[in-house]
C-alpha cells in the first residue's frame, strides 16, 4: 500500500510539473502570436495584424450594414528627420507619434505601421468624412504637441488618405485607394 502511495506521489508530481510546461509553452504561443501580428518596434499591429483587423472590419460593414473608413498616411520628409538627426532621433519621434494618436483612438479602432514612417487606421463606424475631421484633429493636435518632441518633430505633418470601408471591395482594393488617396493629398501639400 505504502508503494503505490508513493507511486501516485511520483505521478501526481510529474502530472504537476507537466502541467507547468504546458502553461509556460501555452504562454510562450501567445506571446509569439502577438509579435507576429505587431510591430517589432512600436505599439501597434504590423502589416499582417492590420490584414486580419480589416477582413474583420469588412465582415462586419457587411453584416451589419455600418460605415467604416481606412486611413493611410505618412509622415512628410521622414528621411530628412533621420538624415538630419539620426535614426534614434527618428525612432523617438515615430513612438511619441503612436503614442500620441494611440491615445486619441477608440478600442474599437485598429492602428498599424506598414513600414517605415506608413501607418493605417482603421476608424469602425466612422464614415469617410468623419475620418477626414479626424486626421484633421490629429494633424493639429501634433503640430501643437510636437515640438517637445526634440529636434526635428517641430514642423511634423503628414499626408493622409481615407477610404470607405465597403463589403464589395477585397481589403487590397481599400489600402490601395487610401493610398492612392494619400499620394494626391501629398502633391497637393
Amino acid at each position: 500500500m505504502e508503494a503505490e502511495l508513493a507511486d501516485l506521489d511520483v505521478l501526481q508530481s510529474r502530472v504537476d510539473q507537466l502541467n507547468a510546461q504546458n502553461d509556460a509553452l501555452v504562454r510562450e504561443v501567445q506571446r509569439l502570436e502577438v509579435l507576429c501580428d505587431h510591430d517589432a518596434a512600436l505599439d501597434v499591429l504590423n502589416r499582417r495584424g492590420l490584414a486580419y483587423a480589416l477582413q474583420s472590419e469588412i465582415s462586419l460593414v457587411r453584416r451589419y450594414r455600418v460605415v467604416s473608413c481606412f486611413i493611410y498616411f505618412d509622415l512628410d520628409y521622414f528621411k530628412q528627420i533621420n538624415d538630419c538627426y539620426g535614426h534614434a532621433q527618428g525612432d523617438h519621434i515615430l513612438e511619441k507619434m503612436v503614442d500620441h494618436i494611440s491615445s486619441r483612438l477608440r478600442q474599437s479602432d485598429h492602428f498599424a505601421r506598414l513600414g517605415g514612417d506608413e501607418f493605417a487606421i482603421i476608424l469602425s463606424h466612422t464614415t469617410r468624412e468623419q475620418g477626414l475631421r479626424k486626421m484633421a484633429r490629429l494633424a493639429k493636435s501634433i503640430a501643437r504637441v510636437s515640438k517637445a518632441w526634440g529636434p526635428g518633430a517641430q514642423n511634423l505633418t503628414f499626408s493622409a488618405g481615407v477610404s470607405e470601408i465597403t463589403s464589395d471591395l477585397p481589403p487590397e482594393d481599400i489600402i490601395a485607394r487610401a493610398d492612392e488617396l494619400m499620394y494626391l493629398s501629398k502633391k497637393k501639400a
